[in-house]
Formats: structure tokens, sequence, C-alpha cells
């Protein structure tokens, strides 16, 4: 594994988590399934832009603010165009 910050498995654990308390052990599952497929879709572009930030040999300090800038900004802005 290559990742450094790995992203997609700290999502899958906590919304794993988080759908457990409310649904129960014997129907936690679906919610969490769409639940992690709706933020990864969602975090998409943050997701490839901290990829291309990777590979061009940029801090992940990087990443990290440019997903503080999508989480906190309104959808109607366009966050991931922050270079």
């Amino acid at each position: 594994m290559e990742e450094k910050i790995h992203v997609s498995s700290m999502i899958g654990i906590l919304v794993s988590l988080v759908c457990l308390i409310p649904f129960g052990a014997n129907s936690f599952m679906i919610p969490t399934i769409i639940l992690i497929v709706l933020l990864l879709t969602v975090l998409r572009k943050w997701l490839e832009q901290c990829d291309k930030l990777k590979e061009n040999k940029r801090s992940e300090t990087t990443c990290a603010y440019t997903l503080a800038v999508a989480v906190f900004t309104s959808c109607d802005q366009q966050p991931f165009l922050i270079s």
C-alpha cells in the first residue's frame, strides 16, 4: 500500500461504527454501504486531487487543506479548483 493517508479505509471504519449504533448488528450493513458510496462519491474530486498532488511531490498538508475547503464551503462554489 503506497498511501500514507488511508482516507477510504478510515471512512469505511467510521461509517460502520456510526451505523452500528442506530441500526444494530443485524441491519447496519446496507445503510453502511450506502453511506460509504455517497461519501466516496462526494469526496472523489478531493481524493483525485490529492493523488495528483502526491505525484507532483507536494505535501499532504495541501490535501488536508483542500478537504477542509471542500467541507466548509457551500455547494454552489467550486472548492476543488484550488491549486
